[in-house]
């Protein structure tokens, strides 16, 4: 833009000013640049903006399902337009990402579940129950943690199976107290986060005389009680003497679900319910818990034909 002459540095009329010398009459121009701000593929702002001088910052432009990540001049890295120099005329261009993705759980050619998921987000554990099932495979062969991979794309989980496989033929023992709710038994070949099933052949529960659960504590003919063994009918039935072997019957465990049973009533009419949970939860050893409401613990148990799913 011409602004007019100047002499030595000083704006004058030329109409008005006098020549007494030779006389050098310098044009006084501001250079103006035209700066655009384009937002998919249409202008969002413009502004003039003199040479040497910074653009103002637009409003953040939208766009339906993306997130705007800052103004660009290349179309890939984003630049600082408060601080940019303006030297000529220029274009900066919205860089958007998606917000979300979708996110596809797939058991063959049959959809498990869809989830929408944030952008460096992480998929939720669809419910998906298979006795066989592994995991979740992204490039079909191995199974992802999902709670570790995160989604940047539209992304298909597969499912993967396995089969089981039978791990040995030993005799497994388990030995409680009234102090424990655990035991770990040590099985050359298991792998932490193993899925395993094993069949007990023989439960026995029991529970400590403290004083306040002598009804759990004394047998029907008066005596002691000798534990509570889990039988071929489902149900637990109380031993009456030492060494009564009672009705024992074989029960699968898996560390799919727990195995729980009614084990009578603890009071005023409430099921006390005990539960075993089998889990691999480190290399080479398997865990045995178990809980209830009254405070009983297994006493012995007797397992055998461990297989695990790979």
């Amino acid at each position: 833009m011409f602004n007019g002459w100047k002499v030595n540095g000083v704006a004058v009329s030329v109409d008005e000013y006098r020549i007494t010398s030779d006389t050098v009459f310098v044009a006084d121009i501001t250079y103006k640049y035209d700066v655009k701000f384009m937002a998919d593929g249409k202008t969002h702002n413009t502004q003039i903006i003199e040479r040497n001088g910074k653009p103002t910052v637009p409003a953040n432009p939208t766009k339906p399902n993306y997130v705007f990540v800052g103004w660009s001049i290349d179309g890939t890295n984003t630049v600082n337009v408060s601080n940019y120099t303006v030297t000529e005329n220029i274009t900066f261009t919205a860089i958007f990402r998606v917000d979300k993705f979708t996110v596809t759980f797939k058991n063959g050619d049959t959809t498990v579940a869809t989830q929408e998921v944030q952008n460096g987000g992480y998929a939720t554990m669809p419910t998906f129950n298979s006795d066989t099932f592994v995991g979740w495979m992204v490039d079909g062969k191995t199974v992802i943690n999902l709670a570790t991979y995160k989604i940047t794309a539209n992304t298909t989980f597969t499912a993967k199976f396995g089969t089981w496989t039978r791990l040995g033929d030993d005799m497994l023992y388990v030995y409680g107290d009234s102090t424990m709710n655990s035991v770990d038994i040590a099985v050359s070949g298991l792998k932490a986060g193993d899925k395993i099933k094993i069949t007990a052949n023989y439960i026995k529960a029991n529970i400590r005389d403290d004083g306040n659960n002598s009804f759990w504590y004394n047998s029907p003919d008066g005596n002691g009680c000798y534990g509570f063994e889990y039988g071929y009918d489902g149900q637990w039935q109380q031993l009456q003497y030492e060494g009564d072997g009672g009705n024992a019957g074989d029960k699968e465990l898996t560390s799919l679900a727990p195995f729980s049973a009614t084990l009578g009533l603890v009071e005023y009419g409430v099921d006390n319910t005990f539960t075993i949970t089998i889990s691999c939860k480190r290399d080479g050893y398997l865990t045995i818990e178990w809980s209830d409401n009254a405070g009983f613990y297994i006493e012995m148990m007797t397992m055998w034909e461990l297989y695990v799913l790979r």
